[in-house]
């Protein structure tokens, strides 16, 4: 008999697996019609008619047969020289053929079978044909593992869905053609992978969807005879036979279902080969039979090996559990914002350019087996985004996912706005791509003329009929005269009362989302609060909405959703027309309480503060923290056109009517690049004193760091923070030797000039010289970026891994509870890898000092300017490992001097460098530097 010769699908429409749609099914009368047939007319009734009767003669002339259509390319695929000395399974023995080859080349062989008959007349034709009359036992049903007798080779009536065998027993279990007659195959993939040693190898053949034979079959069935085409539902849940012979309804496989199956099952997919065509797999055509027999076998090997009837694949068991669901985070930032179904532990996630390197190592080798797999590894794809409105390149992201999960990839936005990838879908975000094309050549023209507005020398003249085209909208830049510039009345000359007598517009137009925590929050918050507290109103106008902000502030979101899909410096450069419109329609509409400043933190490529201010006259002040053209080219992956970005920040930074940078590095680069001395403002980041202060109440954070869920004292000074007399402001914990534990802590988004990795190469030399401060010490690591995963990895391959905590993401509301909950605290930043100065003002720096701990920090740039050695904090140089180590070594030895030197920092920050402070010095070096202006003009 030849089997299968009707077929089917092995999945339903939906793309869910076999298992995930038991109750479309009636199991067991598929079971049991499927034991009848197979009772009735055993494997190989085709070749050898008498086998049905038991015939020994019957079993070598069939084995004989299948030897020269079979085992020649069987036993080539699976090395039959491996089973030797090996635990083998056979899921599916029939009458015994593999399992003779198996036994006679010294596996210790187990046969499990569903049919009775066959487990005795397997037994009875391998004694026949082996020559030295192996013992051979049979038990005709077994259905629990524990009364599974332990003899050699053995033959088992069962179930391949209930393997009655203990998990972990065997070294190989193969199966040849069997498992595409069961209801549940990737049920029995499972069992597989539960009764396999780890490493173990599952050798499965299958039925092959796009093989000549099953195509043949099915024209002759819809077509040939007329016969009204099925759906595969329908298919599967029917089974046909006669008297005449069996005809069990089977299921076919493609490669990429076969190994999603295995990656599902908790395999590794080693190899996946298409074989066996011959003119004996067309009987039911015998004039096509006849026709295929004269053609030479080297030629249907060939065909074979794609359009063969079989699908055979070798696959290892996996020690580790496979994930089955794939979370991609975009941009990075967005860990912050993980939510369900993200904490499923199912779930595995990566973020874009993980998933790129997979994908293109797999297209850069051509390796197609890593490629098929990559495809089929996981029954879901997601990427979450803070917005699906604001997912860059929505058409590449969406093509992509449902290219390699066509059946479920989404879209999942911190907004609930979620949807599901369709193929009508990513058809819309196509012509929404061309769309794009065609109006950014238009948007391109608009900013073009902009550009050439700034650098032109009569600014005033030259924007009277400016107009910005915008998607079919125009917007006039008026040059209205109501809100011309003016020194008079706008500033108070006392510096300490200083404020603005009218409202500021602030502009965040960055293009980065999901960012809940780090440094640039906290001055983007600590800024705006205090320009709301010393004016009459702050309007912001950001791309998303920003965390903790001040609830007074009039924030106004501005999603730049056109253009979306073209790259990030297009999108960035025609995300002006967006701000522009936004900004010069807020002023009009605040005519009564007139904009009497522009505070802009400058991103790549956009000039928006700079077109407003010269057509309203209002005067601009740039937050400028770094060139975006070096940062990235040495922290990210390169600028298309660097060259463009550079002449728009330095004209950005010309068009400002002062300039405000964190560093003294800053301002030598602003100098170089034609910036005046007067109008640039060094002036540090700040910190809130109110928040990260040393008396929190964090005696329960710190047990829980500590890993002991009893504090055992909690002296504080909440009644006056500001005395600094040595108190010990520490919440004590005991570890479970009752040692006391001290804390080591370090916070921040892990930028690769934050020195992660040196920190904790730092803490290992020293707990690896001093062992015993080995379990009095611990590193706590908060936050969450690019170099997280290399720190973690150096502190897992230490001895001292255990002493080393990473928190991941937290909000930025707590950070300062985690600080308060360490005893030191540690600001190891690195040299800039190209040489260049350090020109970064950390605002950890100034949180540590608030928090009002001892302090290990580099003596880098301006850390090393702001802090003073054994006054305030321990300096060290620089990318010095043991000079780090030995301040941390210090500081956990002398509490009296963490204590001191912690009080002092914070008197320190609280004296110079507060957000208020920090906003007062712009207030008051605007003033000057227009004065200095107009003493300019007058001399002129």
């Amino acid at each position: 008999m030849q089997r299968g010769e009707a077929l089917l699908n092995s999945e339903n429409s939906s793309g869910k697996t076999e298992s995930e749609n038991p109750g479309k099914r009636d199991f067991g009368q598929h079971k049991n019609q499927t034991r009848q047939i197979w009772e009735y007319s055993p494997a190989g009734t085709t070749h050898a008619p008498a086998l049905a009767e038991g015939s020994p003669e019957a079993f070598r002339q069939a084995y004989e047969q299948r030897r020269q259509t079979e085992t020649g390319w069987l036993w080539k695929l699976y090395v039959l020289a491996r089973v030797k000395g090996r635990k083998v399974l056979e899921l599916g023995c029939g009458a015994g053929f593999d399992a003779l080859d198996l036994i006679g080349a010294g596996a210790e062989y187990h046969g499990l079978d569903f049919c009775e008959n066959n487990c005795r007349r397997a037994p009875e034709n391998i004694r026949q044909m082996l020559e030295n009359q192996t013992c051979v036992e049979t038990a005709t049903d077994c259905n629990e593992p524990d009364a599974v007798p332990e003899q050699n080779p053995l033959f088992l009536c069962g179930d391949a869905e209930k393997i009655p065998f203990q998990d972990n027993k065997f070294d190989i279990v193969f199966s040849n053609g069997v498992l595409h007659h069961t209801p549940d195959t990737e049920g029995c993939f499972r069992e597989a992978s539960r009764v396999l040693r780890d490493n173990g190898e599952f050798w499965v053949i299958l039925y092959h969807r796009h093989s000549v034979f099953h195509w043949l079959h099915l024209f002759a069935r819809d077509l040939l005879f007329g016969l009204a085409p099925e759906t595969m539902e329908e298919r599967l849940s029917r089974i046909e036979y006669s008297s005449t012979g069996a005809k069990p309804l089977v299921k076919v496989y493609s490669r990429s279902e076969l190994t999603r199956m295995l990656i599902h099952s908790g395999f590794q997919v080693e190899d996946i080969r298409i074989r066996k065509l011959t003119w004996r797999d067309f009987p039911w055509i015998p004039l096509l039979g006849r026709l295929i027999r004269h053609i030479p076998q080297g030629i249907l090997d060939i065909l074979a090996e794609n359009w063969g009837w079989y699908i055979a694949a070798k696959a290892i068991k996996c020690k580790q559990p496979i994930k089955r669901r794939l979370g991609v985070l975009y941009p990075s930032g967005c860990q912050s914002s993980i939510a369900p179904p993200w904490n499923d532990p199912d779930y595995e996630i990566v973020k874009p350019e993980e998933l790129k390197q997979k994908l293109s190592a797999c297209l850069k080798n051509f390796n197609f087996s890593e490629l098929t797999g990559l495809w089929n590894s996981y029954h879901s794809m997601m990427i979450m985004s803070p917005s699906v409105k604001l997912l860059p390149k929505p058409f590449e992201h969406m093509a992509a996912l449902w290219f390699l999960c066509p059946h479920d990839s989404w879209i999942w936005g911190e907004d609930r706005s979620n949807y599901r990838i369709t193929l009508p879908r990513i058809i819309h975000e196509f012509f929404k791509l061309c769309r794009d094309r065609l109006l950014s050549i238009k948007g391109r023209s608009s900013v073009r003329r902009l550009l050439k507005i700034l650098w032109s020398e009569s600014i005033s003249s030259a924007t009277d009929n400016t107009t910005i085209r915008r998607d079919g909208l125009t917007n006039d830049i008026e040059n209205s005269q109501d809100h011309v510039y003016s020194t008079d009345h706008v500033y108070s000359t006392d510096y300490e009362n200083i404020r603005i007598n009218g409202k500021v517009l602030y502009l965040r137009t960055d293009l980065s989302f999901g960012i809940k925590s780090g440094g640039s929050v906290a001055h983007v918050t600590g800024v705006a609060s205090n320009l709301q507290n010393l004016s009459k109103g702050v309007t912001m106008i950001t791309t998303a909405p920003f965390p903790d902000m001040n609830e007074s502030i009039n924030v106004k979101v501005i999603p730049p959703e056109r253009f979306w899909n073209l790259g990030y410096e297009e999108r960035s450069l025609l995300y002006n027309l967006e701000c522009i419109e936004a900004g010069l329609k807020e002023i009009r509409s605040t005519a009564d309480q007139p904009i009497k400043l522009i505070y802009q933190r400058y991103s790549l490529n956009n000039i928006t503060g700079a077109i407003i201010s010269k057509n309203a006259g209002i005067p601009l002040v740039a937050e400028y923290n770094g060139s975006e053209v070096w940062v990235s080219s040495n922290w990210g992956k390169g600028l298309m056109d660097p060259e463009m970005a550079s002449n728009v920040e330095t004209l950005f930074l010309k068009s400002a009517d002062l300039v405000v940078v964190v560093s003294a590095p800053l301002e030598s680069e602003l100098i170089e690049r034609g910036i005046a001395r007067e109008r640039i403002l060094v002036n540090p980041n700040g910190v809130d004193p109110d928040i990260y202060r040393p008396d929190r109440d964090v005696a329960s954070l710190r047990a829980t760091l500590i890993g002991n869920s009893e504090s055992t004292e909690n002296t504080g000074f909440a009644e006056n923070p500001n005395d600094y007399t040595g108190s010990k402001y520490s919440d004590k914990c005991e570890n479970s030797d009752g040692i006391n534990q001290i804390l080591i802590g370090f916070i921040g988004t892990f930028g690769v000039w934050h020195g992660a990795e040196f920190l904790v190469q730092a803490f290992i030399d020293l707990l690896s010289r001093r062992a015993d401060l080995s379990k009095r010490l611990q590193l706590v690591m908060v936050g969450d970026g690019i170099t997280r995963a290399s720190a973690m990895e150096l502190a897992d391959s230490s001895p001292f891994h255990d002493r080393i905590t990473f928190t991941g993401w937290i909000p930025q509301n707590q950070g300062a509870d985690y600080l308060c909950a360490c005893d030191i605290l540690a600001s190891p930043h690195v040299p800039n890898p190209d040489g260049t100065a350090f020109f970064g003002s950390p605002t950890k720096l100034f949180e540590y000092m608030a928090s009002g701990r001892g302090i290990a920090a580099s003596s880098l740039g301006q850390i090393g300017e702001i802090l003073e050695n054994n006054v305030d904090c321990l300096l060290f140089e620089p990318g010095d490992h043991q000079g780090l180590a030995h301040c941390l070594e210090t500081l956990a030895e002398n509490e009296k001097l963490r204590n001191e030197l912690g009080a002092n920092a914070r008197k320190k920050v609280i004296r110079k460098y507060t957000w208020e402070k920090h906003t007062r010095r712009i207030l008051a070096a605007l003033e000057t530097s227009k004065s200095h202006e107009q003493k300019n003009r007058i001399k002129d």
